[in-house]
């Protein structure tokens, strides 16, 4: 039950809950304690745990479908990216591309990262490793390398 009662002369107006009496006696405001039940605790423990859960499932998403953050860890990108710079990388058309079955082709002069395995003759203790590496030549292309000078030639003759 709502009571509106009359707090001074300039007409402000207090809206309070009080327990529903019917004794007759002066009611009594309702207290934090009036309105939790156990069922409302356990709701609200059980709705910060489904918080929880969830902003787990969105971080984990992002980071194997929108973007990730990397670090550049060599100096193979000089000029263009240097040892200890950090990128963040969109994934966005690659996961695309694994949606909707089609295979996934960069553009020319892209950035990407790969995985390379068998890399254990650079570091021992890892087999394998993420390279950042600009793409130069796309699939049935062929790089000439000559006097340093690069040549991107289509290659059409096949060996069968």
């Amino acid at each position: 039950m709502l009571i509106c009662k009359e707090v001074s002369d300039y007409d402000i107006v207090s809206v309070y809950m009080v327990k529903d009496n019917s004794s007759g006696n002066d009611p009594e405001p309702v207290t934090s304690e009036d309105l939790t039940t156990p069922s409302s605790r356990m709701f609200e423990s059980l709705s910060y745990f489904g918080i929880i859960f969830m902003a787990i499932l969105v971080a984990f998403f992002i980071i194997s479908f929108v973007f990730r953050s990397y670090q550049v860890d060599g100096t193979s990108m000089l000029n263009t990216l240097q040892n200890g710079d950090k990128l963040i990388i969109w994934k966005v058309p690659r996961s695309w591309a694994r949606l909707t079955g089609n295979p996934y082709i960069p553009k020319r002069g892209d950035i990407v990262v790969f995985t390379e395995s068998n890399l254990e003759q650079f570091d021992p203790q890892q087999n394998t490793k993420q390279l950042i590496k600009r793409v130069m030549a796309l699939p049935g292309e062929r790089i000439v390398a000559k006097d340093g000078h690069y040549t991107c030639l289509l290659y059409t003759s096949r060996c069968v």
